[in-house]
């Protein structure tokens, strides 16, 4: 086991045990650790983080995934020095789709 799939392991836990449901979280950050592990990175920059962010090809979901790996990266950043993490606007916001009111005559 990775250090990072270790880490990522202690940080869904200590979320979990603070209360949170955290399970959509927990399964994109294994899904980033996965991609960490693939290339053999032990510690997260930026560009990695980036990388996977804009894996997917679906915009809306760039700023949930960045939220994902700036948190957990903050973590991280308090035991080892060299985790970089991504900037907060690195990806725009998801943006909600316009509301179309129409109006049923009868």
């Amino acid at each position: 086991m990775s250090r990072l799939r270790t880490a990522l392991e202690r940080y869904v836990g200590m979320r979990q045990g603070l209360g949170y449901k955290y399970h959509g979280p927990a399964r994109r950050l294994s899904d980033f650790v996965t991609f960490m592990e693939a290339r053999d990175a032990e510690t997260v920059t930026t560009e990695l983080a980036m990388k996977w962010v804009t894996l997917i090809g679906r915009q809306p979901s760039w700023s949930i995934r960045l939220t994902d790996v700036r948190c957990f990266a903050q973590h991280l950043a308090h035991f080892d020095p060299m985790t970089e993490v991504p900037p907060q606007d690195a990806v725009s916001p998801a943006r909600r789709a316009k509301r179309y009111i129409v109006e049923v005559c009868t």
